[in-house]
Order: structure tokens, then C-alpha cells, then sequence
């Protein structure tokens, strides 16, 4: 429920966050910052759900 729920709210605020920042940066900048956010998050997952001995394996 928790996690359906937060996800729920983040993703509303999405074209929001995205139009933003297209307005107030460049492309550019922007394709880089939601690189960086994605191997963060990529990085976050693995060590939280998928390595060997993780906390919660999923």
C-alpha cells in the first residue's frame, strides 16, 4: 500500500517537474540530471532488493 501510494504521488507531480525544468534549462542539462537520477535510483535497487545477502530480496 505504502509504496503504490508514494509512487502515486510522485509520478503526479512528473509533467509538472519535467516542463519546469525544460523551461529553465537546457536539454542538455536536463538529459544528464534524469541520467545521473536513473543510475542513482539503479543503484539504490540493487543494493536495497537484488545483490546477494540484500536486506529485502525481492
Amino acid at each position: 500500500g505504502g509504496a503504490i501510494g508514494f509512487t502515486a504521488a510522485i509520478g503526479c507531480f512528473g509533467p509538472f517537474v519535467v516542463g519546469v525544468a525544460l523551461s529553465s534549462m537546457s536539454a542538455v542539462a536536463w538529459f544528464w540530471i534524469c541520467t545521473v537520477f536513473c543510475i542513482v535510483c539503479s543503484i539504490i535497487c540493487w543494493i536495497r532488493y537484488a545483490r546477494p545477502g540484500a536486506p529485502c530480496p525481492g
